[in-house]
């Protein structure tokens, strides 16, 4: 992307990245880590005319969470889920 002075970046990670849940702090600093290297890289890549996006959604709720085999973590973040997600 350098050589050819064009790019564009894409990097996915979560609205962890922005909000914080109890329970949570471990994944949300990943999330936030990601974010973080996403705005290193796009000051970095600025003068070679690479574009960096980062994309955030939201929770959705899928058939994962049944695959959630301790009940107490279930229940967390089923909660953590309907607070947040699309329905």
């Amino acid at each position: 992307m350098k050589q050819q002075k064009a790019g564009h970046s894409i990097n996915g990670f979560s609205v962890a990245g922005h909000k914080v849940g109890l329970g949570f702090e471990v994944y949300a600093a990943t999330k936030f880590a990601v974010r973080a290297l996403s705005e290193g890289l796009r000051q970095e890549v600025k003068p070679y005319k690479i574009r960096t996006t980062v994309i955030s959604p939201g929770s959705v709720a899928t058939e994962l969470l049944n695959s959630i085999t301790e009940s107490d973590v279930a229940e967390t973040v089923r909660k953590r889920v309907e607070d947040m997600a699309l329905l």
